[in-house]
């Protein structure tokens, strides 16, 4: 985010994200997230287990995440784009 690198955030999307929100609509949100001053500070990690995301009135178990989850190698995130499609 502070890179300004939006290609980049998208494509490290959950996959659920874009299928629940289209990639156009994150695409856009996402732009709207760029700071160069963002900062990120772990505050405590779990271990792996089922992460209920709600968003919109959907509910998605998304299985094995501590809200970033490893999918080939690459960690995605979450967020809500909008209004699901």
């Amino acid at each position: 985010m502070a890179a300004g690198d939006t290609k980049f955030l998208v494509t490290r999307l959950h996959p659920q994200v874009t299928v629940r929100y289209g990639a156009e609509q994150c695409t856009a949100m996402v732009a709207t997230y760029l700071d160069p001053t963002y900062e990120i500070g772990v505050k405590n990690v779990s271990r792996p287990a089922d992460y209920q995301w709600v968003t919109d009135g959907l509910n998605t178990v998304i299985p094995a995440t501590v809200h970033l989850t490893e999918i080939d190698g690459a960690f995605t995130w979450f967020t809500d784009c909008g209004t699901p499609v």
